[in-house]
């Protein structure tokens, strides 16, 4: 075995192999778990900014709110192993742009998400 050939990209007419192939249920699974990290990372990230800006002064209070949901993570629409765990896992729909992530969301932006703090 070539030492390159480990790193290989599978093609996609080998995606059909999802229901016997443990490795790509395996690595779609993992890339759910990263998700939901990277979720609830965000609606912290969105809190504590909430939270922070009731600490400042007014003017820039206003201006950490308006900016509350700037630079949070990235998003992966287009990547080809992005693009396969949706089609598996939630029938081509975006996790990270559901309808009950998006109320999470508001919610945390207006200080009503649940939070550590």
């Amino acid at each position: 075995m070539d030492k390159n050939e480990k790193y290989s990209v599978i093609e996609p007419d080998d995606y059909d192999c999802f229901e016997n192939c443990g490795t790509i249920n395996s690595l779609c699974l993992l890339i759910d778990k990263l998700v939901k990290n990277q979720q609830y990372l965000e609606l912290q990230c969105i809190g504590l900014r909430y939270e922070l800006s009731k600490y400042l002064s007014p003017e820039h209070g206003e201006f950490l709110k308006e900016d509350i949901l700037s630079a949070l993570g990235d998003r992966y629409d287009g990547e080809s192993s992005y693009e396969l765990y949706k089609n598996l896992l939630y029938r081509g729909h975006d996790p990270m742009a559901s309808r009950k992530w998006i109320r999470e969301v508001e919610k945390a932006s207006r200080g009503d998400g649940e939070t550590w703090f």
